[in-house]
């Protein structure tokens, strides 16, 4: 039981905590930003393994989120687009001279709230997710 609600929300606590981790990063050791874009790829890629790694479909937290095919599919748009923003974005930020490192944080945050409410069963949380 607890390993579901777990793993229901696994990529998300990933996102949210390497968005966290990148903002402090680059509020405190602003010499790492060039290496921002691909440690952040590597946590969407991480979060894209860890959603289709969850087998068992069902409602969840009470019922407030359902994790099911259709949840699964969007997160997994979700997450390839973001990835694909990355991919575009980092030769902009690099040609332009640009390296704000909140963008990532900021990227991932976005996506958190996007398969929040890709998986929302409850109109609060498709609140929370906005």
């Amino acid at each position: 039981m607890i390993s579901l609600w777990l793993e229901s929300i696994a990529p998300e606590i990933i996102l949210v905590l390497l968005g966290g981790i990148l903002v402090l990063l680059d509020a405190f050791v602003p010499r790492l930003r060039p290496a921002f874009s691909w440690v952040t790829l590597g946590g969407v890629l991480l979060a894209l393994v860890t959603r289709w790694s969850i087998g068992i479909p069902g409602a969840v937290w009470e019922g407030v989120l359902a994790v099911d095919s259709l949840g699964r599919f969007v997160d997994t748009y979700i997450l390839v687009a973001c990835g694909l923003a990355l991919l575009m974005a980092d030769p902009y930020l690099s040609r332009t001279n640009a390296r704000y490192g909140e963008y990532f944080g900021l990227l991932l945050w976005a996506a958190v709230g996007a398969m929040t409410m890709a998986k929302a069963n409850h109109l609060l949380v498709v609140f929370m997710g906005l």
